[in-house]
């Protein structure tokens, strides 16, 4: 009886082991198989559209503007295309944004069939554009170009009298959508513009528009890396009595010197000559001018 115990837990073992073993090559063997199946099957590289040239806001896309790359599929961004005929096809399109050579072109960047470039499409969802006069003053000498921010000013001159004059910051971080006519932002240096257009709230439109009838508007270039991190600075309205420079409190120190209320002029003599002299006067009743050791008036 024993001996049949052992001889079973014996065959127990042993098959366990069949099946260790069993398990570990089935394994084994489908990953194989499935490396076997990867490295027949490519990975899938379809072309995509991308600029061969330079696209400037409003230019007409043609076919020397564009070229095909491999793309891989799994990575294709949404709005691409995988052809140039896929763009070319039916009436022309024109480019909404400026697209460098190498950029892919994407469907938001491009205009649908037919359509031409208009500010409009620039709008993000729920803002405005509102355009202010401004001058090579006001427009910060023509460095400020669309797809910049700038903090709006408003300069008031109340009654025409400097002296209540105040500028106060009304916006901050304001993106510029186009100066005078272009919304193209890839300009030759500085180009003075008469109008600026700004990207606003309607209620922001609403004090832009106010501040117009009431005072003169500037713009203030911001910084790029504040404009996109949105980084507003406490500000506070700058009046007449802010331009005089801050003057440094002067130490007040009594001279040690008499004044000139504190001479008088007496007669002096001297031995058998008299004088006129200029002497200190002393407030002290019955005394004689302070440091004076001659005669007065003959008396010894």
């Amino acid at each position: 009886m024993r001996n049949v115990s052992i001889m079973m837990l014996g065959i127990a073992v042993l098959l366990g082991v069949f099946a260790v073993v069993g398990v570990r090559a089935l394994i084994l063997n489908s990953s194989k198989q499935a490396a076997e199946v990867q490295a027949i099957q490519p990975v899938e590289m379809p072309n995509i559209v991308v600029a061969n040239t330079s696209m400037d806001f409003g230019a007409e896309i043609t076919a020397d503007m564009l070229r095909e790359i491999p793309w891989a599929a799994a990575d294709r961004p949404e709005g691409s295309f995988q052809s140039i005929g896929e763009i070319l096809a039916g009436e022309g399109r024109v480019v909404l944004r400026a697209i460098a050579p190498g950029q892919l072109v994407l469907s938001e960047n491009i205009s649908g069939l037919g359509e031409r470039a208009t500010l409009s499409q620039f709008i993000s969802q729920d803002m405005r554009a509102v355009s202010i006069r401004i001058n090579e003053v006001s427009g910060a000498a023509g460095f400020i170009l669309p797809g910049d921010y700038v903090d709006v000013l408003l300069t008031v001159d109340a009654n025409n009298d400097p002296r209540q004059a105040a500028t106060h910051v009304i916006l901050q971080n304001v993106r510029v959508l186009a100066m005078d006519q272009s919304a193209e932002g890839r300009q030759g240096g500085a180009t003075v513009a008469r109008v600026a257009t700004l990207e606003v709230g309607i209620e922001d439109g609403q004090r832009i528009a106010l501040a117009s009838s009431v005072g003169s508007i500037s713009l203030a270039l911001r910084n790029v890396v504040s404009a996109v991190q949105g980084i507003g600075t406490p500000v506070r309205t700058i009046r007449f009595n802010d331009l005089e420079p801050n003057q440094p409190e002067e130490e007040i120190t009594e001279s040690l010197a008499p004044r000139d209320s504190e001479y008088t002029m007496m007669v002096v003599t001297r031995e058998l000559e008299s004088s006129n002299e200029r002497v200190i006067r002393d407030e002290t009743e019955g005394a004689s001018p302070r440091g004076l050791g001659v005669s007065i008036d003959g008396a010894p």
